[in-house]
């Protein structure tokens, strides 16, 4: 009807980009549609590649821009915790070392040397680069927590940009802390 996908996710308080692939996907594979969010030149008509280029810059989570920058931050993120680990001679092995000894389902830290924390055993550590509310922590859980608790015992989940205190009463085989727990102070 002529509107813009901006305005439409903006009527729908909905990400740009997650509009634009409703949008699209009768037009574009999945695929072609990543590929045209990558390099939004490839695309012959004007007014899409136009569009594409607009959901793109204001998309603040599912742009590429973005999810490169969320990626480079759990990196970040991830190192923090492997030197603060190193620090207190805690021994690891990485999801990285894990997937070598076939393992399935791998923490970011799978512990050697399991630590106490206010008399709670932690096994492993799992670093999210956002915000834990509700929601996120019950996909976090289903998708990834739920099997180290099967495989591992107990652990740590940190969100680096927060989290909901009320998150610690959700299992008592998990521990939610944020950043700060994994500062410099010993």
């Amino acid at each position: 009807n002529g509107e813009s996908i901006t305005d439409i996710s903006k009527e729908y308080n909905f990400s740009p980009v997650l509009t634009a692939s409703f949008i699209f996907q009768d037009m574009f594979s999945r695929r072609k549609f990543k590929e045209y969010m990558k390099n939004p030149e490839l695309i012959e008509e004007e007014r899409i590649r136009e569009e594409i280029k607009e959901v793109i810059e204001r998309d603040i989570v599912y742009s590429p821009k973005y999810i490169d920058l969320q990626r480079k931050n759990g990196i970040r993120c991830e190192e923090e915790i492997k030197n603060w680990l190193l620090k207190r001679d805690i021994r690891f092995i990485t999801e990285k070392d894990a997937r070598y000894e076939n393992f399935r389902k791998t923490p970011d830290f799978l512990l050697m040397t399991p630590f106490s924390v206010g008399g709670f055993e932690a096994k492993w550590v799992e670093s999210k680069a956002g915000f834990g509310d509700l929601i996120q922590f019950k996909e976090d859980f289903r998708g990834q927590l739920r099997p180290y608790v099967r495989l591992f015992g107990s652990g740590i989940i940190v969100y680096w940009v927060g989290h909901l205190e009320r998150l610690n009463g959700f299992s008592n085989r998990i521990i939610v802390v944020s950043k700060k727990f994994f500062g410099d102070e010993e």
